[in-house]
């Protein structure tokens, strides 16, 4: 198991002897590296090729999705399904061919606002479901078959503040 404990309650944990490893020495290092290589890479191209290549801020996370509804408005549908207590609009999407009636499927992401990968992965599979489905047929005969809402940020408040002032944050801002 990885944990992640202070330089100062090193030395109670040694005294309980428990065998150990030390696997980084700096956290705040490693953290501080990531925000200088988020940084430096600028604003994102929703419709780039390598926008998958690292995690988005939420202002990338909603220009990513309204280009979805943008280059597909037959398929796509952006929702505002409401707003937090600081005020942001939770942003998704509805994913369908055409037709009404059909089972739906929800895909939530961050719960946890550190939990970045949970942002990318409805995203990875919403962008599938879209930019594939006219060269793939089993993604052509699933869309038209299932009404996808994917919303890939429902902690918005956490996840900014993990963007913005604490990386590892795990809760909302209540």
């Amino acid at each position: 198991m990885d944990y992640v404990i202070p330089p100062e309650s090193m030395e109670a944990f040694s005294a309980l002897g428990t065998p150990y490893t030390v696997l980084e020495d700096d956290v705040q290092q490693l953290i501080d590296e990531e925000k200088e290589r988020l940084l430096s890479r600028g604003p994102a191209d929703p419709r780039s090729r390598d926008w998958f290549d690292d995690y988005k801020n939420l202002d990338a996370v909603n220009a990513k999705l309204s280009a979805m509804a943008a280059d597909r408005p037959d398929l796509v549908t952006v929702l505002d399904i409401g707003t937090t207590l600081q005020g942001r609009h939770i942003h998704g999407v509805r994913i369908s061919g055409p037709g009404d009636g059909k089972p739906a499927v929800q895909l939530n992401g961050c719960h946890h606002a550190r939990e970045w990968i949970t942002v990318m992965v409805p995203m990875w599979i919403a962008n599938r479901l879209v930019y594939e489905y006219d060269t793939d047929p089993a993604i052509h005969s699933i869309v038209d078959r299932v009404e996808f809402f994917i919303i890939p940020v429902v902690n918005l408040d956490g996840y900014v503040y993990t963007w913005t002032t604490n990386r590892l944050w795990r809760k909302n801002r209540r």
